[in-house]
């Protein structure tokens, strides 16, 4: 009896697999199982839980995480190498973002560990290493590292999203010192546009993202002060918008033309007794208004704007700097887009907690970066200084080259106002210069 209802059972099911009724299957498969004495058939018992699935998971060897785990001073230096943290402070973020990172286990493989996660995304963004390569290291699949580096990203924004903010109190006043102490009285930040490059966007228009270095990136605008804190952060246009055009649709702008902090105040009086507010420093490529100064022009310039030129290039360069930190903007990502954007604010994140905790930043590496930044960008910065970067508010905003074909009363306030600018920079150029 029990071989005949075998072999019923095995033609009958190979048949009704063919045509895909599960109901009949399930029929079938209840109907062998018990007998009509209420005994089973076939010897189906079910098997233990942890037997029923079997990890699927490749066993991988890494070490990284077991070398950071090392205590000693060669150990902890290596360990601000691969993080940029000290041992105290990371122990303290992942303590606050392990509930938003921490995944359940399953039969199928155990969790990564919160701190290992966290870890992994600073490694690395402090590194530059690509996905696959880091997860070598760590001994983590690749589909692993992305998910990792996903959730550390959007944790870090949601917990820490106000260490970047516009300085106030103390550290504004000592900024504001700075600043005045060489010359530039009411400058409180300087401003910058970096790019992140990215390997070939797919499914998209590659011709939009490929900028004036011939590489395919994004473009973030970064504000900062003189301790290199970041004080604010606009990011994710395509490579081939120009800074003045980045500038003129950011928050910033907006907040600048309305009078809103931090360029409420006019309280700062230069040596001629110029009374004027707040504003920002940048480079040629931004246009010159009356709260953000930038260099004069490489055509006929005099001594003294030469000089005034390098003092300020100077004072500019702390933003330069700041990608030496975080090697992984300073190598080609994946052209995903949503990703990279919030990486990039959780490493500005991570900047400021080094910052505010008085972490030692090793300057060889803000050297690096800078050098980097100053091969591909401030060369040809100095080049087109005098020419198309000079006129950029000109020549690259739309709205502005309808108002100049139309020869309107708006545009002729604007290049009243751009005069008035430049009268206001000369006067900064002969306080500066009086400083110093």
């Amino acid at each position: 009896m029990t071989v005949i209802c075998g072999i019923l059972f095995m033609q009958c099911l190979t048949q009704i697999i063919m045509m895909r009724k599960m109901t009949v299957i399930l029929l079938l498969l209840a109907y062998v199982y018990f007998a009509e004495d209420g005994h089973a058939i076939l010897d189906m018992a079910p098997l233990p839980y942890r037997q029923r699935r079997q990890s699927c998971v490749r066993n991988r060897v890494g070490g990284t995480w077991e070398e950071l785990n090392m205590m000693g001073p060669e150990h902890d230096k290596k360990f601000g190498e691969y993080t940029r943290l000290t041992r105290p402070i990371f122990t303290r973020i992942p303590h606050r973002i392990s509930p938003q990172i921490q995944r359940l286990n399953t039969s199928w493989r155990q969790a990564l560990p919160a701190p290992l996660k966290f870890v992994f995304a600073l490694y690395r963004w402090a590194t530059g290493g690509y996905y696959r390569q880091c997860g070598n290291d760590f001994g983590i699949g690749v589909h692993s590292v992305v998910r990792c580096t996903d959730d550390v990203s959007i944790t870090l924004l949601a917990e820490y999203g106000d260490t970047i903010r516009w300085s106030d109190g103390a550290q504004l006043r000592t900024t504001l010192n700075y600043f005045e102490g060489k010359g530039f009285a009411g400058c409180f930040g300087v401003i910058d546009c970096t790019h992140v490059y990215l390997d070939k966007p797919r499914g998209r228009e590659p011709e939009a993202y490929y900028d004036r270095n011939r590489q395919y990136s994004i473009v973030a605008q970064v504000v900062c002060d003189k301790n290199l804190c970041i004080l604010d952060v606009w990011g994710g246009a395509l490579g081939s918008v120009y800074d003045s055009r980045m500038f003129r649709v950011s928050d910033l702008y907006s907040r600048a033309k309305e009078g809103r902090e931090p360029f409420t105040r006019r309280t700062n009086v230069l040596q001629d007794g110029t009374v004027m507010g707040r504003y920002l420093m940048g480079d040629a490529g931004y246009p010159v208004v009356s709260w953000l100064m930038t260099p004069f022009p490489a055509v006929n310039r005099v001594v003294e704007q030469t000089t005034f030129n390098k003092k300020f290039s100077t004072l500019c360069s702390v933003i330069e700097r700041l990608k030496g930190m975080w090697r992984c903007f300073g190598c080609k990502h994946i052209a995903n887009m949503r990703n990279v954007c919030k990486q990039f604010l959780a490493c500005c994140i991570l900047h400021n907690i080094i910052i505010d905790e008085g972490i030692l930043v090793d300057e060889e590496l803000l050297r690096r970066g800078a050098d980097e930044d100053d091969e591909s960008d401030n060369d040809e910065d100095d080049d087109k200084s005098g020419g198309e970067d000079d006129g950029a508010s000109e020549n690259f905003d739309d709205k502005e080259a309808e108002l100049r074909c139309e020869e309107s009363v708006i545009y002729a306030s604007h290049h009243q106002r751009h005069h008035v600018a430049e009268l206001l920079r000369e006067t900064i150029r002969a306080h500066s210069i009086h400083v110093a």
